[in-house]
Parts: C-alpha cells; sequence; structure tokens
C-alpha cells in the first residue's frame, strides 16, 4: 500500500478537482434536462427562479443566448463532454485525496495538456474568469513538476549510497 502523501496544497488541489467535478455534473445534467424540455429559454427562466437569481444578469442572459441557439443533439453532446470531463476530474481528485502517487502525474499531464487551450481561449475572448483557472491551472502543474522531481531526487540519493557501500 502507498504511504500516505497528503499535504495540504495536494488536498486543496483534490478539492479544486472534485469541485470542478461536481459543477460539471451538474451542467451535464442541465444540458440533458434543456435537451429534452424542449424549451430553453423557459427552462433556464425556471432554474433562475427556484433559485432566486437575477433574471436581468449579464451572465444568465449571457448563457440563455449561447445556448438557446443549440438543438437537441448539441445539448446531448455538450452533456456527454461535461460528464467525461466530470470523470477524469473525480479520478485526479479522488486520487489526490486517497495520496496516490499515479494521481499527481495524471493530473500533471492533463492540467498541463488543457494549458495551451486556455491560452487560446484567453486570447480569443479574454476574461477574468480564464485567467484566473489559466493561472490556477499553470501553478498546479507547476507545484506538481517541482513535488514530482524532488521525490525523484530523494529516492535516487538513497538508491546510489546503497550502490556505493560495500
Amino acid at each position: 500500500m502507498e504511504q500516505q502523501r497528503g499535504t495540504g496544497v495536494l488536498l486543496a488541489i483534490a478539492a479544486f478537482k472534485l469541485v470542478k467535478a461536481a459543477v460539471l455534473v451538474g451542467v451535464g445534467f442541465g444540458a440533458l434536462r434543456l435537451a429534452h424540455d424542449g424549451n430553453t429559454e423557459a427552462t433556464l427562466r425556471r432554474f433562475v427562479n427556484a433559485f432566486r437569481m437575477d433574471p436581468n444578469d449579464r451572465v444568465f442572459n449571457l448563457v440563455v443566448e449561447r445556448v438557446s441557439g443549440l438543438d437537441r443533439r448539441k445539448l446531448e453532446e455538450l452533456s456527454a463532454g461535461t460528464f467525461t470531463y466530470a470523470g477524469v476530474f473525480l479520478v485526479e481528485g479522488t486520487g489526490l485525496l486517497l495520496g496516490r502517487h499515479w494521481a499527481e502525474y495524471m493530473t500533471t499531464i492533463v492540467t498541463g495538456s488543457f494549458i495551451p487551450l486556455e491560452v487560446f481561449e484567453m486570447i480569443r475572448r479574454p476574461s477574468l474568469l480564464k485567467a484566473t483557472g489559466l493561472f490556477l491551472n499553470g501553478v498546479i502543474v507547476a507545484y506538481l513538476i517541482f513535488r514530482l522531481r524532488r521525490e525523484r531526487r530523494e529516492k535516487a540519493i538513497p538508491d546510489r549510497a546503497r550502490q556505493a557501500a560495500p
């Protein structure tokens, strides 16, 4: 069994990944609901009323504008994509939470692979939310690379000492 490796930073990264997974599951179910209700705008307005949100909110109206143009098939595809990403984030977050070494590698690779896309999106349509996400993902990747390299060096030192012993 692997030794527990749950530092505060790893736990924070795990929580971040699990929150992202939960949000994506919500978006996925929301997209499925919109796909099967037929009237996207009315469904979104019921959602806003149920959660006592401001129906004149700029973000809400942007979501209505973008989503109302999607047909049933596109909403189902959006749902499938968000569930897939949610699954990846769930595996990463759970693995990190349990202190699994493989999860550090997986998170480094998966999160690092999104950075070029995030940079492209940031250039195309800059926003504070995108900048924050890009920054956080960059910090996560840098921290995990630093951590993995340090562990590899620390592991190599005892191996060299063992080889040098008579």
